[in-house]
């Protein structure tokens, strides 16, 4: 077979960018060996498919080059050749795909070369063609800031003396704002990313300058009114630092739905995700109205396509869950049903059949048509350390509610040991499951033996809000019917 690390490059391409590829490789400017371009036009050919026994040196080296004496080092040597020539179209694809730096990069080899008439020329086109851009991001300031340093280098700091109009035409301040706006907006997207993951996960972090940095973007507030994506940012830290606020809720979805043509896809995706995890801390916190405004939420996620964190990528299956859960607790059986059909296709094929079985699972289980219920979840099989505890809880229940003692008390200790034995679960999940274990074990001691004198201190703990357990709503349920 010819280089695998070839063949993975030339597997990532599409039709387009393969034809691409092919126009690079036969360019005299970038390759001038024969021999080269044609393998590639060889391999080019078999795309996508690639037929194992068409690709093999021996039976390439034969077909193109000589049917006589195999020569493995002269195959070795072209393949190697051809990998390097694509590693560099993958890099050219990056260049060329990005917004500012080709851009930049003539400005800077303008300047370099001292040719003024036509870098001023470049620099003023270049300036009014990004302020009228809409969206602005990281990668906006951060070449802002690099564009105010071209201009800085050419127009102030070359000559030898400054005087007053040339001190006020420094564009240092500009270059230092960009700068810092850049940090900052790096600074909170990091720090967003690692207060999420401690939901999920132990992780302690020394976090350098944040509170700092939290409390300058405070302060100055009004100031970055022409920055909706900073106040975005500083908004969704504020969520996950003091969970309940509502002020920061409503500030961020304002921005987002206000500036939306301003953001990136995945600024609104992020965001889109900071509000999800705010209406289910609320509801889960005894909010009943966040359930419904999560629910109202959905329809404008689903029109901008933010349940993927690529645009027009897959859907995530963890947020496809989500929107499940929301519809079931709001008793939305028909829309749930409806979406799961519609979009599940929606969903990468690796997932697909799992989510589609363990959302069925749930709308079931709503509807109390249990069997049918155990028998889509009995079909799921889940990799990921947070769905397959998912799986475990919904089984559990089930178990429970078919009268299928035994099976439930073997699971419960399977439950127990593998929470125990998982040190990256976060306390608090970690908690919530042992908690809802324990209660659940209490309930099937009581069925199994007939003996409920337990029952009403359960009931009591069960009812305090205090109380971290998964699922108490169904647990006093069971609780009061036991009663």
């Amino acid at each position: 077979m010819l280089n695998s690390s070839l063949m993975d490059i030339l597997r990532s391409l599409n039709t387009s960018e393969l034809k691409g590829l092919k126009e690079y490789i036969h360019s005299p400017f970038f390759n001038k060996n024969k021999n080269v371009q044609k393998l590639f036009t060889y391999i080019f050919r078999l795309y996508p498919d690639f037929p194992p026994e068409k690709m093999k040196k021996e039976y390439v080296y034969k077909k193109l080059f000589d049917p006589g004496k195999f020569n493995d080092g002269f195959m070795r040597t072209l393949i190697f050749l051809i990998t390097k020539l694509a590693e560099d179209y993958l890099g050219y694809l990056n260049y060329t795909g990005n917004t500012y730096m080709p851009k930049l990069t003539i400005l800077h080899e303008l300047n370099k070369r001292d040719v003024g008439r036509i870098l001023m020329k470049n620099l003023k086109t270049t300036e009014a063609e990004w302020n009228r851009q809409k969206t602005r991001g990281e990668e906006y300031f951060k070449a802002l800031q690099e564009l105010e340093g071209i201009k800085n280098e050419s127009i102030v700091l070359k000559e030898k003396v400054l005087n007053q109009k040339e001190i006020s035409g420094d564009l240092t301040p500009n270059i230092l704002f960009y700068q810092s706006v850049q940090y900052f907006i790096q600074s909170f997207n990091n720090y967003i990313f690692i207060l999420n993951r401690q939901h999920l996960v132990n992780v302690d972090t020394d976090l350098l300058l944040m509170d700092e940095i939290l409390q300058h973007v405070k302060k100055n507030y009004d100031k970055y009114s022409s920055i909706p994506l900073l106040k975005l940012l500083y908004n969704q830290v504020r969520l996950n630092l003091d969970p309940i606020n509502e002020i920061h809720y409503r500030e961020v979805k304002e921005i987002l739905i206000k500036h939306e043509e301003h953001l990136t896809f995945m600024e609104k995706y992020n965001a889109a995700i900071g509000l999800q995890n705010f209406c289910m801390r609320l509801y889960n916190a005894g909010n009943s109205d966040y359930l419904r405004e999560y629910f109202t939420l959905i329809d404008f996620l689903l029109k901008g396509g933010y349940y993927s964190a690529k645009e027009g990528g897959w859907f995530v299956p963890q947020t496809f869950k989500n929107f499940v859960i929301v519809a079931i607790n709001l008793k939305e059986f028909d829309w749930a049903e409806k979406f799961i059909k519609n979009y599940s296709k929606r969903l990468s094929p690796d997932f697909r059949e799992n989510t589609f079985n363990f959302s069925m699972a749930k709308v079931c289980f709503g509807k109390e048509d249990f069997e049918k219920a155990l028998w889509f979840i009995s079909r799921v099989s889940y990799q990921d350390l947070y769905f397959k505890l998912e799986v475990r809880y919904y089984t559990l229940m089930l178990y429970f509610e078919l009268s299928m003692y035994s099976e439930a008390f073997d699971l419960v200790e399977a439950y127990k040991k593998y929470i125990n034995n998982n040190k990256l679960l976060s306390g608090i999940l970690r908690t919530k499951h042992l908690a809802f274990i324990k209660y659940t074990s209490e309930l099937l001691k009581m069925r199994t033996s007939d003996n409920y004198k337990k029952a009403i201190q359960i009931e009591r703990e069960l009812r305090n809000p205090k109380l971290k357990v998964l699922n108490p709503a169904w647990l006093l349920e069971k609780t009061s019917a036991l009663l």
